[in-house]
């Protein structure tokens, strides 16, 4: 077990070529413990994700109710397994194939990351710990108040409401 604490970058350029290097190399699952998905708004990370899963790796993912309904129509639409629950977090993980992960630290529940102050770490081949994130998502999914997303919300969709004006 190696781990390597990614290097702050005023973008998270750095961060985010580590998340996708680990994405592009998904085969079986992808697991994605979040507060409210902000990383989907860099291309990057979004295409990285995409890809994995037109491979055929599984997305999946708990984010918080904080999450903009764009951004869980997205996730949806692209057949992600998309759980939303109200319990935030301080940790946020990436997890790819059970045992390599990105762990991003010490957020402040409710805020989101600030790009360029990401504190991350990154840890690989460590099926020990991938374990122990793997436990946290299924203790967040099987939460009472934590809802299963399955259906794309058409009416936030800019061209529906568009349409639907006229």
């Amino acid at each position: 077990m190696e781990k390597v604490t990614v290097e702050k970058s005023l973008f998270d350029e750095k961060f985010r070529n580590t998340c996708t290097q680990m994405l592009n190399s998904a085969q079986k699952d992808v697991y994605i413990i979040a507060g409210e998905l902000s990383s989907l708004k860099f291309y990057d990370m979004r295409t990285a994700t995409e890809h994995a899963a037109k491979r055929g790796a599984k997305v999946h993912v708990y984010a918080t109710e904080h999450t903009p309904e764009a951004f869980r129509n997205y996730a949806v639409s692209q057949g992600y397994e998309l759980f939303i629950g109200k319990e935030g977090l301080e940790t946020h993980y990436l997890m790819v194939d059970g045992e390599n992960m990105v762990i991003s630290k010490y957020k402040t529940v409710g805020e989101t990351t600030v790009v360029g102050e990401r504190d991350a770490d990154v840890i690989q081949s460590n099926k020990k710990e991938a374990k122990k994130i793997l436990k946290e998502f299924e203790r967040l999914t099987s939460k009472k108040d934590t809802i299963k997303v399955t259906k794309f919300d058409k009416t936030i969709d800019p061209f529906y409401q568009f349409v639907s004006t006229q």
